[in-house]
């Protein structure tokens, strides 16, 4: 997603600029020491740049990509299949804990949580403005509400939708350099399992999407969409370029790129 916002605003990827891992643990020291002069990191340790007075907050991820595709939980295959039950409850219990960490009576416990030295060992202070979706751009100010910059649980969040697996297999193929390969669009694809999570939580009450694949981008209002089970709302999706994907003409999307 760093190289698709670069490439959008007239900057090449790996050409002007050259990106590196660090842990996002030190990803402020790095940015203190010089070692780096930019940083593209979780919450909250782009808040903790910002309090420690050593960076600013240039934009977040949703305003990249709204409701795009973030972390997941993930795990081989043959894991999945020979331990059903198991990859079913994890399934349930995150889904869980998505359902309890948005309710505003849990923000400060769970903000509490978090920071102990186990987890984030982190300000708890920040971790706490990112649940309640407050930013504070610059050392200093004001922290700003941003509607949804914890995108959790509403509009099956979690679900795994195969079009946003596509969508990282067309970065993927756009920045390395490869030709696109239906074969490993499908593969990728597939590692996304739309079928495993509906089996974790039918019968549970939570909303389950009834397509497995979709247009991404190309909503700029909220929508209702078919489902298996409760009522399904999908809210804007929009990249930052207006542009949308069809996980079905891979190829015409990567040819119309610069």
């Amino acid at each position: 997603m760093l190289r698709y916002w670069l490439a959008g605003v007239g900057i090449r990827p790996d050409h002007d600029v050259e990106i590196v891992v660090t842990s996002p643990t030190f990803a402020a020291d790095a940015l203190a020491a010089g070692e780096v002069d930019g940083i593209c990191v979780g919450e909250p340790w782009n808040s903790i740049a910002v309090d420690r007075g050593v960076g600013r907050i240039a934009l977040a991820t949703a305003q990249i990509w709204r409701r795009g595709v973030e972390k997941v939980l993930a795990m081989r295959a043959d894991v999945a299949d020979a331990r059903g039950d198991a990859t079913r409850r994890l399934i349930r219990a995150l889904h869980a804990a998505a359902e309890h960490f948005v309710r505003p009576d849990t923000a400060e416990a769970s903000a509490a949580i978090l920071a102990r030295s186990r987890y984030l060992d982190a300000s708890e202070d920040a971790i706490l403005r990112a649940i309640t979706d407050r930013i504070r751009l610059v050392s200093g100010g004001t922290p700003i509400h941003y509607p949804d910059f914890m995108f959790q649980h509403r509009e099956a969040a979690n679900f795994p939708w195969r079009s946003q697996a596509a969508w990282l297999y067309a970065q993927m193929t756009r920045w390395s350099g490869r030709d696109y390969d239906a074969g490993e669009a499908a593969t990728a694809a597939a590692t996304f399992r739309p079928d495993l999570y509906r089996a974790a939580l039918a019968g549970s009450g939570a909303v389950l999407p009834g397509a497995s694949s979709k247009l991404e981008g190309a909503l700029g209002a909220p929508i209702g969409a078919g489902s298996t089970q409760g009522r399904l709302m999908l809210g804007n999706d929009r990249f930052f370029d207006g542009r949308a994907f069809d996980p079905d003409d891979i190829p015409g999307y990567l040819a119309a790129m610069p």
